[in-house]
């Protein structure tokens, strides 16, 4: 099947249970309205079982591929393809000027996703290539595998971020990155202009990642660190890295890891612990939020 250019959207979802998209090529220009969050393929509640094999997906205005559910199950979401630089699963060439990401999954409200990406040639998607969050009290489990994130070519984006995870609020993510080519097929250098792995948990949520085997090349100076790691605030982040390699990262960190810490803690010395339980009692919710916030335990 071939899908050409759309107004609005190439394939649009809401509220769908069980989905399969096979040896499709979606390209052309697809949507004409950034803020109505227009795209390629676009999901909005997203259930049951979902695969997405041996396609071409291209074109959006904003995103090329975009999943985003508010409450119930995704069982599984699995985007994949043969493997390598001529891969039968391609994620390519959003807007020049209001694309945003490749491939983005996020939970919100109560929601429970899992993804899994493999085997997928990603190359100029203006923003992040790959985005995967679980916010509020979701829950979700990703795997990032053996995928090759580029640099655009002939005038296409050259792409921002290669694989961006991350949790918010009271949301709990694990998640494997493992196996994957960013900034380079292993051979022939093709950077993105920032940051090839980031891994972020903010607010009282917990990340927990793998991060293992993966190549990342970047632009050299100004480009970012070649893999990230950042716990903010009450939140909770365990992560594994191990066997990666990275170059071409300047002056910047090849791997940098940072704990930012919660700053109301410093305000309440010893108390802190104590008012956090009460938060939680009193407003799990974190509604009242202003000066300095105590998030809940």
């Amino acid at each position: 099947m071939q899908l050409n250019t759309f107004s609005d959207f190439a394939i649009r979802g809401n509220t769908v249970t069980n989905f399969t998209l096979n040896r499709t090529v979606v390209s052309g220009v697809n949507g004409d309205s950034a803020p109505a969050r227009e795209g390629s393929v676009i999901f909005d509640d997203l259930f049951g079982t979902a695969t997405i094999s041996h396609t071409l997906i291209s074109g959006g205005v904003e995103d090329n591929l975009r999943v985003e559910n508010t409450s119930g199950t995704l069982t599984s979401l699995t985007v994949s393809g043969t493997g390598g630089t001529s891969s039968s699963c391609q994620i390519l060439n959003n807007n020049l000027t209001t694309g945003n990401i490749g491939f983005r999954a996020a939970a919100f409200n109560s929601a429970n996703m899992t993804i899994a990406v493999s085997n997928c040639l990603f190359r100029g998607n203006r923003t992040d290539t790959i985005n995967i969050d679980a916010a509020n009290t979701s829950t979700v489990v990703s795997s990032v595998t053996n995928n090759y994130i580029l640099g655009g070519t002939a005038g296409n984006n050259q792409g921002n971020l290669g694989i961006n995870v991350t949790s918010g609020a009271t949301g709990s993510h694990t998640t494997t990155v493992s196996g994957n080519f960013v900034g380079t097929d292993g051979v022939t250098p093709a950077p993105l202009l920032n940051t090839g792995i980031n891994l972020f948990s903010g607010n009282s949520s917990v990340l927990v990642a793998t991060v293992t085997g993966n190549t990342v090349r970047n632009a050299g100076t100004g480009s970012g660190h070649g893999i990230q790691v950042f716990q903010d605030l009450a939140s909770s982040l365990r992560v594994n890295v191990d066997g990666n390699t990275v170059s071409n990262v300047a002056l910047d960190f090849g791997i940098r890891v940072e704990a930012a810490g919660d700053p109301a803690a410093d305000v309440y010395g010893p108390n802190y612990a104590r008012l956090r339980h009460l938060k939680t009692q009193f407003d799990p919710t974190n509604f009242f939020h202003m000066n300095q916030n105590i998030y809940p335990a």
